[in-house]
């Protein structure tokens, strides 16, 4: 399978090109042999004389997307190239360094190169996705024009924009998942180092939940549910945390409440008779007692978007210790979520544009679809 799903990306996409040389260059040799093999009319010369040019403009324009393409398939392999030496570069210094202001410097940097370089891809899946859209419209135009069967046409219409948008959105929760899965493991590296650093070896456990809906208006969410769209990947690995399979209300949480007013919510060595602290799932105590909650926002010059949250939790045996998590890495979390809504903002830009809808809520719904 694997050498044919090598084979198909490969080498498939030049059929159509090659077919396209094939029956024009038949197609001017014919002409040309009629032209010459016969004694023509003026009406039939005329119509040869029109199908050689057609067949020498069309061998044109294909060697011109042909060289166009190569050319513009160096440049995006060059641009792709650099964005990709400079992320792996980034992620070499930040793991070599032993100080932890250069491993914050450098991280500062990762996951901003990450934003830009996973924002241009979101930018290339919507292109693909515009030019598919264009083809096939072009496509049915000529079946119209020829006076095709209109049923025919909307069969295939039909089945050719399903299939595009079914695309369209793999490739857009792909995308999804991979940024996700560049800024929660180096965040979860950067806040673990920071735990080290003070003489814990503990490990953290990082998460990103998401809200049914964008909210505005922070006293306008009791329609609103958040489930986990991601976790890091140790934590997801081993199993024991769930992922969109529970749906949780903001109001009987006291740090999804609390944030939703202030930059972040954080507590150590929460205790199941803490009466300053609800939390829906009652037994959170199994897996954390130390958490930081940070919301996942964009900014506006007149509201702002609220997209969820950023949360990072730790199970702490030891209750001597109450500093294990600290206002500096709370500030840490603030700034990654900050990117993380940069993106999110963007993804919801570029998927409006499509779908005239919101991407939180195709999201939502898709990670509970694969949940089910």
């Amino acid at each position: 399978m694997k050498i044919w799903k090598k084979f198909k990306n490969k080498h498939m996409g030049k059929v159509s090109k090659i077919l396209s040389w094939f029956f024009n260059i038949a197609g001017l040799v014919l002409a040309v042999l009629s032209f010459i093999n016969n004694d023509t009319d003026l009406g039939w010369g005329i119509v040869l004389a029109i199908v050689i040019f057609n067949s020498l403009f069309l061998i044109g324009i294909t060697i011109y997307e042909t060289l166009l393409y190569k050319n513009g398939a160096k440049i995006e392999e060059k641009i792709t190239f650099e964005k990709n030496s400079e992320i792996s570069r980034l992620e070499s210094e930040l793991a070599r360094s032993n100080d932890l202001a250069d491993k914050l410097r450098y991280y500062y940097k990762y996951i901003i190169s990450s934003l830009n370089k996973f924002t241009t891809r979101l930018c290339e899946v919507n292109s693909k996705y515009t030019q598919s859209k264009e083809n096939l419209q072009k496509l049915i135009d000529e079946y119209v024009a020829d006076e095709k069967n209109d049923n025919v046409i909307e069969k295939f219409a039909k089945n050719q924009k399903e299939t595009s948008e079914k695309e369209y959105r793999k490739s857009m929760v792909k995308e999804f998942n991979h940024f996700l899965a560049n800024v929660t493991n180096k965040l979860k590296f950067i806040l673990d180092t920071s735990l080290r650093g003070k003489g814990y070896s503990l490990e953290t456990s990082i998460s990103v939940k998401q809200f049914s809906r964008i909210v505005v208006d922070p006293q306008d969410v009791s329609d609103v549910s958040v489930i986990t769209t991601f976790r890091d990947n140790q934590t997801y690995s081993q199993g024991k945390r769930e992922i969109g399979s529970i749906q949780y209300s903001i109001n009987k949480n006291t740090d999804f409440i609390y944030c939703l007013s202030h930059p972040y919510f954080l507590k150590n060595n929460i205790r199941q008779d803490d009466k300053t602290y609800d939390n829906e799932h009652k037994g959170f105590l199994e897996y954390y007692n130390c958490t930081i909650v940070v919301p996942i926002t964009y900014e506006y010059p007149d509201y702002t978007h609220i997209y969820g949250y950023l949360t990072c939790d730790i199970l702490n045996e030891d209750s001597s210790k109450d500093n294990i998590l600290d206002d500096k890495m709370a500030e840490i979390m603030e700034t990654t979520a900050n990117v993380i809504g940069t993106y999110f903002d963007s993804m919801d830009f570029q998927w409006e544009y499509i779908f005239e809808d919101d991407f939180l809520d195709i999201v939502y719904n898709i990670k509970k679809v694969e949940i089910d």
